[in-house]
């Protein structure tokens, strides 16, 4: 019985698991949550198979063995990265990526600005070579406190002449939200990307003249998957992850099916673009789901082709994940990738690119 549950169940279960959410990839509240899945069965399906060579029970349990292992293929290659590039120095630009969480993550809760914050992010930019591009996602600037001036400080110290914004003020925290791109270079063109009314799910983008041809950068936020774990001290530990697991649940679905819908609006945009483009985006989506597929679908992702290991991109809980992408044209070449794990100015790491023009 153990032998059919653990050679024939399970490896037919996770079959079902891998066709449903990384082939078939329909865009539902299940397949979301489903896909946070992928990892543990594609964790499962090499031990077992690692098993079956050990204990070699009945042969006929290596069918469904050896099509899992093989199904694991596809979101094993978004899992990891395997490129293992070094920065040669001959990007045409370099483009950073990085959601600030306003700076504070809990500002809306508490106004008050964490200066150690502000002051190791500006030491950064003042120690480190400025990325030609900067998109930030979930940018605030605000008036209380000269820390707060965000936008003056980052275009002084990273040297930026141009920045380019869709800001909306909120008066709770006095200050604007927003996506923000700074550049080393003058737009030719620039717009909204309309989706959405929350103060930031939201994108912008801009076309910019590099190397005599058009680059757009496109930065945009899509809605978050909100998986936040509380604790209620009234609660003991088994009606505590009751609770929390119905709300991440709950949370989780709301967030697929506003996505779904910011994600159709931003694909249509991207397709009436004849420009070479690069996208920038915390698109609050894991890998095996079907956001990030549509997008992987038309583009390269930065950190499939250029990066190496897994490239987490969360401090927070579960941490184990990577939702803040960049994708690119395919008439692009990419020159590195990195995730800096060492900036820890937010509940999300950055991540950096090198382009090039082929």
């Amino acid at each position: 019985m153990l032998g059919v549950l653990f050679f024939g169940v399970f490896p037919l279960s996770s079959i079902i698991i891998l066709i449903l959410v990384c082939y078939a990839n329909p865009h539902t509240w299940y397949s979301e949550l489903l896909a946070f899945s992928i990892p543990p069965v594609m964790i499962y399906s090499a031990i077992i198979l690692l098993a079956f060579l050990i204990i070699k029970p009945a042969r006929i349990y290596l069918i469904p063995l050896m099509l899992a292992a093989i199904l694991c293929l596809k979101p094993l290659l978004v899992t990891v990265a395997f490129s293992f590039k070094e920065k040669q120095g001959k990007a045409d630009l370099t483009v950073m990526s990085y959601n600030v969480a306003a700076f504070n993550p809990q500002r809306m809760i508490d106004k008050r600005s964490d200066i150690e914050t502000y002051r190791n992010l500006y030491n950064w930019f003042r120690t480190n070579k400025s990325p030609d591009f900067l998109c930030l996602q979930e940018f605030y600037h605000g008036s209380d406190d000269d820390y707060d001036l965000t936008l003056d400080s980052i275009a002084s110290l990273g040297g930026y002449k141009y920045y380019y914004i869709n800001p909306r003020y909120n008066r709770h925290t006095n200050g604007i939200y927003g996506v923000i791109t700074f550049s080393k270079y003058r737009a030719i063109n620039a717009g909204q990307i309309f989706y959405g009314d929350t103060l930031v799910n939201k994108g912008i983008y801009n076309d910019f003249i590099i190397e005599n041809d058009t680059v757009r950068i496109v930065n945009f936020q899509l809605r978050s998957m909100s998986i936040r774990w509380q604790k209620a001290d009234s609660l003991d530990m088994y009606d505590n992850l009751n609770l929390n697991v119905d709300n991440i649940v709950g949370r989780l679905i709301e967030g697929n099916e506003l996505r779904r819908d910011e994600i159709a609006v931003v694909d249509d945009f991207l397709r009436q673009s004849q420009f070479k483009t690069i996208i920038c985006a915390d698109v609050n989506s894991v890998p095996y789901s079907a956001t990030y597929q549509k997008l992987n679908k038309n583009y390269y992702n930065a950190f499939e082709k250029g990066g190496t290991g897994l490239g987490f991109t969360y401090n927070r809980f579960p941490k184990v994940i990577r939702i803040d992408n960049q994708f690119y044209d395919k008439r692009l070449g990419i020159e590195y990738f990195v995730t800096h794990q060492e900036m820890r100015f937010s509940d999300h790491y950055p991540i950096e690119a090198g382009y090039f023009f082929k």
